[in-house]
């Protein structure tokens, strides 16, 4: 499969970038040259995918092995105790409502969520959909430290996952 970026980051753009993919999952030679979209740049609280919120569907929350995508604005979005800390004990699935929809997928991979590595994390479900930390990041032993923020398109998120050699249920 052959992909082409265009990476924009405050009205910079960024050339378009060509690379080859195969079926075997992702590594950093894979991407050199091209690494700066999916690669964390190490900048907390900004997201590195915020081109690719074109898509309707944007990641909104992520419990366990599911993924939910909604068409509303991930800072808009709301669902129940979505502001308790911490989410994981307490956050319920998103609503949804007339004007907006929300998708929900399996997936699996070599990623973790912002609780693991907690018995209660610090973080509340509005605190992640305004960018304080990722959604989900590349596992410590992934060659790629790779990071997925709030608002991330599904297209994208399913690239990411294929990428990294997991897999998403739709």
């Amino acid at each position: 499969m052959e992909v082409t970026i265009k990476l924009q980051i405050k009205d910079h753009e960024v050339k378009l970038t060509t690379f080859q993919v195969s079926k075997k999952p992702l590594t950093a030679r894979d991407l050199r040259g091209a690494a700066g979209v999916i690669v964390d740049p190490g900048e907390p609280g900004e997201s590195p995918f915020l081109q690719y919120q074109d898509d309707n569907f944007k990641l909104c929350y992520v419990r366990g092995s599911w993924a939910w995508f909604t068409t509303r604005e991930v800072t808009e979005q709301w669902g129940d105790d979505w502001n308790d800390v911490p989410y994981e004990h307490n956050a319920g699935s998103p609503y949804e409502g007339d004007t907006w929809k929300i998708k929900k997928v399996a997936w699996e991979g070599p990623f973790e969520e912002p609780c693991d590595n907690h018995q209660n994390s610090p973080y509340s479900v509005k605190s992640l959909n305004s960018g304080s930390y990722p959604w989900l990041k590349s596992d410590p032993w992934y060659e790629l430290k790779i990071k997925m923020w709030a608002g991330i398109s599904l297209s994208k998120f399913v690239e990411i996952i294929t990428g990294a050699g997991g897999q998403v249920y739709q």
